[in-house]
Parts: structure tokens; sequence; C-alpha cells
């Protein structure tokens, strides 16, 4: 929590500061205290590692310079910039460069650590959005059509496996040609959305819906027979004639029940069916041969 909010103006007022603190008591040792070389190279280590920009390039420059600037000062005002020290308050300077040191190493660790961590969890929220993007519809947000078939090829597997029974309802806008070709793409691209918006309403896990590609979409409904199949069908089809666009919004839909066969025979099947639908007029739902 403390590493998010760690901002790059938190960490250059940090380093001046630990460079002119060490500075400062390397002065009030009486120029005794070695401190401000180890000192300097710590927060320069600080820059690489956490720093940025122009920023960084300061800090380490001035990380570079503030000792050899003080070595110069020293050799040539040595006796007009330090005053000698009782040995107690030398003592007590070196107690202050040594925890100075504690100090600035375990801010160091902490930021390094803090964004290791934070990194990792980047690097993980992107390989989930990567994830996502390889198994979900760009556009609507619904499985792809690799991810739909793959879902659906397991189904059947378990529904042989278990002995039970599932269905599937294929989906296709009516004349969705004609609003791409009269009201432009992306008003289809409209309709698309809001019938996939529709599905995502009315399906639940562990029944899961997928676009098939163009306006066609599929709904997989594990241990439903044809009944409930039909029943999801008409609330498809009762959700989509509330749709609102340029145009009346219908759809033809095909429902098939699995009856032994794999997945791909079955997807022919509710093909099959949906064509038949089309053929019989459209906006109708169309259950047998």
């Amino acid at each position: 929590v403390r590493t998010e909010r760690y901002s790059r103006g938190v960490w250059f007022l940090e380093s001046i500061f630990f460079l002119v603190w060490m500075a400062a008591i390397r002065v009030a040792g009486g120029g005794t205290q070695p401190g401000i070389d180890a000192g300097a190279v710590v927060v320069m280590a600080f820059a690489i590692v956490m720093g940025s920009g122009i920023l960084r390039l300061v800090v380490i420059l001035l990380s570079l310079a503030l000792p050899i600037l003080l070595r110069v000062l020293e050799t040539r005002w040595s006796t007009e910039l330090y005053v000698a020290r009782p040995f107690a308050v030398t003592r007590l300077v070196t107690g202050a460069t040594v925890l100075s040191m504690a100090v600035v190493l375990g801010l160091l660790m902490d930021r390094v650590v803090a964004a290791y961590f934070r990194q990792r969890e980047l690097a993980q929220a992107r390989l989930e959005t990567l994830s996502r993007m390889l198994v979900t519809d760009g556009m609507t947000g619904l499985a792809n059509q690799t991810s739909l078939f793959e879902r659906l090829s397991d189904e059947v597997g378990r529904a042989r496996r278990n002995r039970t029974t599932m269905s599937v309802v294929m989906i296709d806008i009516d004349d969705f040609k004609a609003v791409n070709d009269v009201h432009g793409h992306l008003a289809g691209d409209a309709v698309i959305v809001g019938v996939a918006g529709v599905l995502a309403s009315i399906v639940s896990p562990p029944e899961f819906a997928g676009r098939r590609g163009g306006d066609e979409f599929v709904v997989v409904l594990p241990d439903s027979g044809i009944d409930q199949a039909m029943e999801v069908a008409e609330k498809i089809m009762e959700g989509v004639s509330t749709l609102r666009g340029a145009r009346r919004i219908t759809v033809s839909i095909g429902v098939a029940a699995w009856g032994g066969q794999d997945a791909a025979d079955l997807m022919s099947i509710v093909d099959a069916r949906l064509r038949r639908a089309k053929e019989l007029g459209k906006d109708r739902i169309v259950s047998s041969d």
C-alpha cells in the first residue's frame, strides 16, 4: 500500500535529504566521519533502482559530486570549515552516521522489495488480461468462437461420462446485412452488442453464451433438456424484442438437445434447425427437424 502511494517527488526529496544529512553530520563530526562516501553510494544505487528520467540523473550526479566537493573543501579550507569537537560529540556523530546509513539501507530495501511485488502484480494483471483476450470476443464480452467450441466439447464429454443431458441454442439476427447496408456498420455493431447483452442477462453459470461469428450466437445449457432450452430461447426472443434501434430487431433460433452425438454433429443439427427457422419466415424458434 505504501509503495503504491510512493511518488517520484517523494523519492527525490528523500534522496536530497539523505545527501544533505550525510554532509551535515560529517561537518558536525569535525570532518572525521567517512559515512558520506558509503551513503552517497547507497543513495545512488537507490536512484538507479527506483528513479527515472531527469530526477534520477540529478540524484546520481549529486551522489557522485558531493563526496568530491567535500574533499575539495576539506583540503583547501579545512581549518575554516571544521572545528575540533570533543570526543563525546565525535562518538555521537558516528552513531548518527551509522543510524543514517541504516535508515537509507532500510528504505532502499523496502522500496526495492515493494517495487518487485508491485511489478509482479502488474505482470499478473497483464497475463490475466491476455488470457481473457484469448477466450473472449472483443466486441461483446462473450466467449469467442474458439473458446465456445472448446467448452461445448467439454460439456458433451461430461454429459457422455455422467449420462446426463444438455442442449444447445443457436441465435441469428434477422436481416442483419440490411441493418449494415442501410444504417451503417456502427448501427450493426450496436445491434450485436445489444443482443449479446440480452444473452448475458439470461444465461448464468454453468450455462454459457458465445459469439459464433458475425451475427450468430450460441448458448450451451448443461443438464438441460429440450423443454428447458425452449424456455431459454423464448426468453431470448422476448429480450431481443425490447431492444431499440434504427429498426425493429428480431432473431431466428434453432434448438437441439444432445442425443449421444459429438460436438460437431450437435452443432450441425442445431444449425440446420436455425436455417429452417429462417426458411419459415424468421422471427421464430425451431426445435425439431
